[in-house]
């Protein structure tokens, strides 16, 4: 489903939708990110929650709310603006995945979900036929640490540091691309989503970019349709701020390149 600046854009589900049915297809559930998804880094709008909440409701459908970033927001985006959809669920429409993988450490590959019982139970049995459990020493570890407050102290710090990462690469792009590169700037979470020049093709440019040492994710894998060629999501999690600022440097190196030799860029890579 399309995305506006506040997030998912319901007339276009409304479309999806129809168009599904239409084909005879069963519509199951909506999966969504509402908190700095991953590759666009939005935030869905408080009002939008809402309306995806009723439209639930009208259409007889779940929805499947994916929140693993949310504690990670900056400054711009409050408690308010990150309260989870299944917060105001009143039917048992909503069910809420998250994890502990990206705040307390990436080696804790302890997750859990909020859902209704008869479905919880059943995610458990399916669960259980893939890998019998969850180690019980990383829970005990990610209880202790919840239960002691190391989770309530180290959050604050993240979010520092992860948005101190951010402004290192919002303003190396504004240094090295000027206005030729355009992102909505992302108010938390890991990953900056930028729009290239016309004419440049993301997925032929990948082993020129690697060539100097840097790599992204082309937008083509985000989509659907095929579309996505001019898109590209860069990430700031795991580079220290001197890499990230040499990162764009010699992604912008590889952007002019493309720029000047446009049809090598939009050819297919070998």
């Amino acid at each position: 489903v399309a995305q506006e600046a506040d997030g998912i854009d319901l007339d276009n589900l409304d479309a999806v939708l129809r168009r599904l049915r239409a084909d005879g297809r069963r519509v199951r559930f909506l999966y969504v990110v509402p908190n700095f998804q991953n590759p666009t880094g939005l935030l869905l709008g408080r009002e939008k929650r809402r309306l995806l909440l009723d439209w639930a409701a009208r259409q007889n459908l779940l929805i499947v709310e994916d929140d693993p970033y949310r504690d990670l927001y900056f400054e711009d985006a409050g408690e308010r603006d990150i309260r989870p959809i299944k917060a105001d669920d009143r039917e048992g429409r909503v069910v809420y995945l998250s994890s502990f993988s990206k705040t307390l450490a990436p080696g804790y590959r302890v997750a859990w979900i909020a859902a209704p019982p008869a479905l919880a139970g059943k995610f458990e049995m399916a669960k259980q036929a893939s890998d019998l459990c969850t180690g019980e020493l990383d829970q005990r570890v990610v209880f202790e640490a919840y239960k002691r407050g190391v989770l309530a102290r180290h959050v604050p710090l993240l979010r520092q540091h992860y948005r101190g990462k951010r402004d290192v690469m919002v303003a190396a792009l504004k240094r090295e691309l000027g206005k030729s590169v355009s992102w909505p700037t992302p108010q938390g979470g890991f990953f900056l989503w930028a729009t290239l020049p016309s004419g440049i093709d993301s997925d032929a440019m990948i082993p020129s970019a690697v060539e100097r040492g840097v790599v992204y994710v082309a937008g083509t894998a985000f989509f659907v349709d095929g579309s996505g060629a001019d898109r590209i999501r860069l990430s700031f999690s795991a580079p220290t701020p001197d890499r990230i600022d040499e990162g764009v440097k010699r992604l912008a190196v590889t952007i002019r390149e493309a720029l000047a030799h446009p049809r090598a860029s939009a050819a297919s890579p070998a």
